[in-house]
């Protein structure tokens, strides 16, 4: 879904002009350069590659929100770091997403393969901090710190 979040940049970029995709995480990134450039947004597109530790949640914290528009997914863990930092995340309802990212409650659910949908919901999230708020808040709910997962493991293993 890479090129889909290219392709909307290339719409958003008519909205707000300054605003830029991260985009980060290993894989070829020529393809994806290219398509950027062809389309006009290559100052709106940063690839970073991957990412790791502090400097992961640095570029979380500094973002306005996480956009996964996967064609495929089981359930990445990169919603659940968007989440831990009250950041709203807008991604597709492929795979498990679709059973934990609830549209408007906790994240943006749009269709697979629209690069339009996607950049709908960037100026959306973008032109409305209240709902940007509201998501990022809703989402944190559904993350749980490692200490209280290995304290319920704990006791799982226990038999408590």
């Amino acid at each position: 879904g890479i090129d889909i979040l290219i392709k909307a940049m290339s719409l958003v970029r008519e909205e707000a002009p300054e605003l830029k995709a991260v985009i980060a995480g290993s894989g070829d990134q020529r393809p994806y350069r290219t398509l950027a450039e062809k389309l006009g947004v290559k100052n709106n597109i940063v690839f970073t590659g991957p990412l790791q530790g502090n400097i992961k949640i640095g570029a979380i914290d500094a973002s306005l929100a996480m956009a996964l528009p996967s064609l495929r997914e089981t359930f990445p863990l990169v919603i659940m770091e968007a989440w831990a930092r009250e950041k709203p995340v807008i991604t597709t309802p492929v795979g498990d997403i679709s059973y934990r990212v609830k549209h408007g409650e906790n994240g943006i659910r749009i269709p697979p393969r629209n690069p339009k949908a996607l950049a709908d919901a960037i100026i959306l999230l973008l032109q409305d901090e209240n709902l940007r708020k509201k998501l990022g808040v809703s989402g944190k709910k559904q993350v749980r710190p490692w200490n209280e997962i290995i304290i319920e493991l704990t006791k799982i293993y226990k038999g408590n």
